[in-house]
């Protein structure tokens, strides 16, 4: 995410200032209560939206020179987020200002929800991570007391003018930005009058995260019989403050390192990288956040890792995720593969839905065709926390989403913001029901663009404090030392009825071979070449427009699924990709067939317009610069660097894989980091038969991903990992 000092320059660039590091004075809670350490993994699987499944440095910056007019029509530059303390420090030690602010008497605000920085380096591959140790248990329930902020030692200050009523009231300013305004009676006591004035900060206001002074201020007048009204709304404002804070310093005692705390990497069946483990904490404290992150950081899973937190920690019993029709199936199996949780998708007519809602589910999936019909069903659910996955493209107006009643929201989008301002607009507006600081923020940035306003440090300053109360953005550059050199991701595709017989058939046979050798050990030649036939026939069954023909044209929905997934990257940067086409012949049939994408081009940096979207042949190198490489199917073993020239290939390149759903794909993708160091045979691109551990491993490698799979609906038991 970019730094402050460039908060006028993009809608959506801000810093995220860390965790305040709870103290005894802060919490009341044993040291015991704190969640012990888990292992780390080597792996770590990052789901993202942005490509329909799984996918996702710390420098102190000096004040930005103010924006020049129009600044706010450019892009944002990738610049690395500003963070306080060095990298590795703990959550709450901060050395920027923002941080040293939280425990002293004279700032302003301190009920800023954040995290912590990224500690360390963390080498993962996205979306193939082998499953880690299980998530922790529930940790014991423990009281909690709100964080209390003594009020400031403020200098004492003009009396604020009365009030043309007797009695006196705290009343919230309206707006964008709502502030607790103190409006003393004609016959208001001296008394509670300074001690009123005493707590007012620079602007005249009374903080909400003074939790002392509204107590205060009832007992004084109550002790003069002096009538003090206090305005409904002012209640829920201060809740939704100190709830922030409270969860802040809850989460702290369990992740006493932040981000960088072992116990975070058991959260989830795949060890979290510390930018994702920081987005789950974010989440969790702004209680109603959005997530920006660029195409490819993981933003599913990060959602996930979030709503486990809200489940384990702050009794949130029931998650609904609302995203388009084509993603619900890759969510549901996001869910179970890091969760373990079997998600409800509601899918069928009416009366199917209406039976699904009539069962217990902790975690429920809808789509927007759904939504209207459902929305009695989705009240009476009382659901503690919402997902809007991409709303852009959920194909309804904000008012469909905006209307779902939960304490707790997450809103994933990798659009470029700064290009949709009504968009970014009703998401906040969405997302910050109490008017907290970030509607007020993202107004007077689009307010200072219409105006081509100058801001100055102090604008910048604020406009990012705000903001950084609800919106978490980060570039790949800005966890580019977090990255592998490639991250695994996949987008699946429904069979059409030939292609699942197909599939299913040969299916059976490997089940049937490998079977055989598990209760045997013994494996003949002839058998290993047919396995791995029916392994390749497997795949290629799920995307030949006739299964029975070996060189057949690509089906239609294969096709489409490879336009469909071009335009979800269009619409969220449009980076540079590569489409891998197994033959000449497949090359061709893409190249009619996506004719419009690959007539896009993008501009070089030196003024040379290159193709957005190029189409290599199997064993041709990676375009050098691509940023995402889709491919069909799951190969047998991964690239073990990036694609191209390495000196000149992104870290991180994406390669999304086109997956058949339910299928034998799906099962290599769940098992692909166990594939780095095993054989091929001579089906797979090996030069002999396999025999003795050589051939044991691959077997083994078969079994792995046999398991990941769904019990063999012909009835044939579900293998096991032989060894």
């Amino acid at each position: 995410m970019a730094p402050a000092a460039e908060a006028a320059e993009s809608l959506a660039d801000v810093a995220v200032p860390p965790m305040p590091e709870p103290t005894p004075s802060d919490v009341a809670a044993p040291a015991a209560d704190s969640a012990a350490a888990g292992d780390a993994a080597t792996d770590v699987a990052t789901a993202d939206s942005d490509t329909d499944t799984d996918a996702e440095a710390a420098s102190a910056s000096t004040p930005a020179p103010a924006a020049e007019p129009g600044a706010l029509d450019r892009p944002p530059r990738s610049r690395r987020p500003r963070r306080g303390g060095r990298r590795g420090d703990r959550a709450g030690a901060s050395n920027d200002a923002a941080g040293e602010r939280t425990d002293t008497a004279d700032h302003a605000t301190a009920d800023t929800p954040a995290t912590a920085a990224p500690a360390a380096d963390a080498s993962h591959e996205a979306g193939a991570a082998q499953p880690a140790a299980a998530a922790t248990s529930p940790a014991p329930a423990e009281h909690v007391e709100p964080v209390v902020h003594a009020p400031p030692a403020a200098p004492r200050r003009p009396a604020v003018a009365r009030s043309a009523h007797a009695h006196s009231a705290i009343a919230l300013s309206g707006g964008d930005l709502q502030t607790l305004q103190w409006q003393p009676g004609q016959q208001c006591p001296g008394a509670l009058s300074d001690a009123a004035e005493r707590r007012l900060d620079d602007t005249g206001h009374l903080r909400a995260d003074d939790d002392d002074a509204l107590p205060t201020l009832l007992r004084l007048a109550h002790e003069a019989g002096h009538r003090l009204d206090v305005a409904p709304a002012v209640w829920p404002l201060l809740a939704a403050s100190r709830d922030a804070r409270t969860r802040a310093h809850r989460l702290a005692l369990h992740y006493p390192d932040g981000p960088a705390s072992a116990a975070l990497q058991t959260l989830l069946r795949a060890p979290l990288p510390l930018f994702q483990a920081e987005a789950a904490l974010f989440a969790v404290v702004a209680g109603r956040a959005l997530l920006a992150d660029e195409r490819g950081l993981g933003k599913t899973v990060q959602a996930i890792a979030a709503a486990t937190l809200w489940q384990r920690h702050f009794g949130v019993q029931r998650v609904l995720v609302l995203c388009a029709p084509a993603q619900a199936v890759a969510w549901q199996r996001s869910w179970q593969r890091f969760a373990g949780v079997p998600a409800q998708l509601m899918a069928g007519g009416l009366h199917q839905r209406q039976a699904l809602w009539s069962t217990d589910a902790a975690v429920r999936i809808i789509t927007p065709d759904a939504l209207a019909s459902d929305a009695a069903h989705v009240a009476h659910w009382a659901l503690g926390l919402v997902i809007v996955d991409e709303p852009q493209q959920l194909g309804e107006p904000a008012a469909s989403w905006a209307a779902l009643d939960a304490p707790h929201a997450l809103v994933l989008c990798g659009a470029p913001l700064y290009e949709q301002p009504a968009l970014l607009d009703a998401l906040i507006t969405w997302l910050d029901p109490h008017r907290q600081g970030p509607l007020a923020a993202v107004r007077r940035i689009q307010a200072a663009q219409a105006q081509g306003e100058v801001l100055d440090d102090d604008a910048i300053e604020q406009i990012t404090d705000q903001l950084a109360r609800a919106l978490l953005q980060r570039q790949h550059e800005d966890v580019a030392d977090q990255l592998p050199p490639l991250v695994h991701s996949e987008r699946l595709l429904p069979l059409a009825p030939p292609q699942r017989a197909a599939h299913d058939a040969q299916l059976a046979l490997v089940r049937r071979l490998i079977a055989g050798w598990q209760h045997t050990g013994y494996l003949s030649d002839s058998d290993q070449y047919r396995l791995g036939q029916a392994l390749r026939d497997a795949q290629d069954a799920c995307h030949r427009a006739d299964p029975a023909v070996a060189d057949s044209p690509l089906a239609d929905a294969t096709v489409q699924a490879i336009a469909g997934q071009l335009a979800d990257w269009a619409g969220t940067g449009a980076p540079r990709v590569a489409v891998l086409c197994a033959t000449p012949a497949q090359q061709a049939q893409l190249r009619e067939r996506l004719a419009d994408a690959l007539s896009a081009h993008h501009d070089s940096g030196d003024g040379q317009a290159l193709p957005t979207v190029q189409l290599v042949l199997a064993g041709e190198p990676v375009p050098a610069g691509t940023q995402a490489v889709l491919q069909l199917g799951v190969p047998w073993r991964t690239r073990r660097g990036n694609g191209g020239r390495r000196s000149e290939a992104p870290r991180g390149q994406q390669w999304l894989y086109l997956v058949g759903q339910d299928s034998l794909e799906a099962g290599l993708f769940d098992t692909l980091a166990q594939r780095t160091d095993v054989p091929r045979s001579l089906a797979d691109g090996g030069r002999a038969y396999l025999q003795g551990d050589a051939l044991a491993d691959w077997l083994k490698a078969i079994a792995a991903a046999l398991a990941a799979l769904q019990p063999d609906p012909a009835g044939v038991p579900s293998v096991t990992h032989s060894g």
